[in-house]
């Protein structure tokens, strides 16, 4: 039974690192996205930002 825990525990822990490099993923792709948006339009990145 306490190895079923552990082994448990151990899936949720993957499962969080997993989701929190997701988001960092998606949020370093929109920064880009922005900048690229920004540098074409000749608006600053933080105003993208802020408008979102």
């Amino acid at each position: 039974m306490l190895i079923q825990d552990r082994k448990q525990k151990e899936k949720v822990m993957t499962n969080k690192k997993l989701i929190i490099y997701n988001v960092a993923e998606q949020s370093d792709t929109d920064a880009r996205i922005a900048r690229m948006m920004a540098s074409r339009h000749e608006i600053s990145a933080s105003t993208m930002k802020n408008g979102k």
